[in-house]
């Protein structure tokens, strides 16, 4: 929709009035104001002539007094960790494409996993105002004094996690189920006959929010050994694996001191990049040697050298469905609206960087 306020034309920075409209395109300055609102009075052919008149003349909407007027800016405001993060700029893409289905414009910041960034970007939204705010957390306690309507993306705490009891506890969320992501990453290891597993995760501290996201990982990686039989060895978790290079570090140490074959469960496909080098690099073969789980699924995993099993997680779907849910907590008139969880399922995608070992290859279990 076009609003009916006045603008500067890019070209000469001249005022274009309802009244310049009117007389370009033969009609009254009435006529346009309904037009430019799409009223059902003006036909549809006369509407055409106007609008198509505004826009040669350089018309464009004033946003702050429609806001004024409409009580409402349609803006949402987007906090995400790092949105070169190939995870994070697929959840970016769905709550763009639905955001502009309806209607709504995106003002995305990052807050680079820092709670100070995350605080002031949170000022900034709310002074604006948006009229919603998409979040991946960084530190809930950002939020407790948050009154603007906000859904919690891709990461909430385990019950009882979190210092803060007020901050985070009941909101709304949509995300994926990562424990169960990870149950069938560590699970597809094992089916293929290795014995020794090591996971790579990110943060360890679980008082932060990406911190209680490892630890749902965690969870589940543990369930996976338990149900197998296995050992849990807490030598076997290694943290704050988020960048190629902690990759490639991590996973050379690991290729001199662990006894092939073994497996590894990535934090996520990014990086893989790492840690696929760092094995190539020690002379070790994929998957005869190491073989490689990652997770989320993004589009570059399936051309890796080799193409690499993952967990599929939702990204796209994330953000979509974020903003369909900001959208009716938005217009919902019930100050009690319940809160809204939706957790999407993980599957497992098998590629070459996993084999089921001959009977010759896989280590006897203890």
């Amino acid at each position: 929709m076009i609003s009916m306020d006045n603008k500067m034309t890019k070209e000469n920075g001249i005022k274009v009035r309802l009244v310049d409209i009117a007389a370009a395109a033969g009609v009254s300055a009435s006529a346009v104001s309904k037009a430019l609102k799409n009223s059902p009075e003006i036909p549809p052919a006369t509407r055409k002539k106007i609008l198509d008149t505004a826009n040669a003349l350089g018309y464009r909407p004033n946003f702050i007094a429609r806001s004024l007027r409409l009580g409402r800016t349609n803006l949402l405001g987007i906090l995400i960790p790092d949105n070169t993060n190939p995870y994070y700029s697929c959840i970016l893409k769905g709550i763009e494409t639905k955001g502009r289905a309806l209607g709504f414009t995106t003002i995305i910041a990052n807050t680079n996993e820092n709670a100070d960034d995350e605080a002031d970007a949170l000022s900034t939204f709310q002074s604006l105002p948006v009229d919603g705010i998409l979040t991946v957390p960084v530190s809930f306690e950002n939020y407790a004094a948050v009154t603007t309507p906000l859904v919690f993306l891709s990461r909430y705490p385990l019950p009882k996690t979190h210092s803060s009891q007020d901050a985070g506890s009941d909101n709304n969320y949509v995300m994926s189920d990562d424990r169960k992501g990870q149950y069938l990453a560590a699970s597809h290891l094992i089916e293929c006959g290795i014995r020794d597993i090591y996971i790579f995760l990110d943060e360890s501290d679980s008082r932060f929010v990406s911190g209680a996201k490892t630890q749902i990982r965690l969870s589940g990686f543990q369930s996976a050994l338990a149900d197998a039989g296995y050992k849990f060895e807490k030598t076997h978790v290694i943290y704050q694996i988020s960048t190629f290079e902690a990759a490639f570090r991590a996973v050379s140490e690991l290729c001199v001191r662990a006894k092939p074959p073994f497996g590894i469960c990535l934090t996520n496909d990014a990086v893989a990049i790492g840690a696929l080098n760092a094995i190539h690099a020690c002379n070790l073969r994929i998957p005869e040697d190491v073989q490689v789980v990652g997770y989320d699924d993004i589009d570059l995993s399936q051309f890796l050298v080799p193409p690499l099993t993952t967990v599929h997680s939702a990204k796209q779907s994330i953000g979509e469905a974020g903003v369909s849910l900001i959208r009716d907590i938005i217009n919902s008139e019930s100050q009690q609206r319940a809160k809204a969880h939706m957790v999407f399922e993980p599957f497992l995608v098998q590629r070459s960087s996993t084999k089921p070992l001959s009977s010759a290859e896989s280590p006897q279990k203890e």
